[in-house]
């Protein structure tokens, strides 16, 4: 999990409330790329909605540009889908009505980079410090 993520969805501006907590529960499970694949049934559990809220939710951020999903199969079965966060600092100009445009798309898939300013803003917070601090094994 990456605190960093986990923030930047907080921070998104995604105006329907059950879709904002998938992308939390989905950031949750994200590794430091912004990649995971929970399950659908998974993502029920943490969210606490039905099976077909989770993926109506997950249609809603796909659209809006703020996951991009891969699914996935194996032997002719569904899998899990890959889920990739693209949550970068360019997110405050994500219109809450309107699909991203092509080049939106691009720029958001920076979400790997952080730039200096918010990463200057996430250390200062005592309780994501001390978090950070504790998976290092620090004191």
């Amino acid at each position: 999990m990456s605190f960093k993520l986990v923030e930047r969805a907080f921070d998104a501006p995604v105006a329907d409330p059950q879709a904002k907590l998938v992308l939390l529960a989905i950031a949750r499970h994200a590794d430091k790329r912004g990649s995971c694949y929970p399950s659908a049934a998974r993502l029920m559990v943490v969210t606490g909605l039905s099976k077909a809220s989770v993926y109506r939710k997950i249609s809603y951020l796909e659209r809006h540009g703020f996951i991009r999903v891969t699914r996935r199969g194996k032997d002719g079965k569904k899998t899990s889908n890959l889920y990739h966060l693209l949550l970068s600092h360019t997110e405050t100009k994500v219109s809450h009505t309107e699909p991203l445009t092509s080049q939106e798309h691009i720029n958001n898939i920076s979400c790997n980079v952080y730039d200096s300013q918010r990463d200057n803003e996430t250390k200062q917070d005592p309780f994501l410090d001390l978090a950070e601090r504790a998976l290092k094994g620090k004191k």
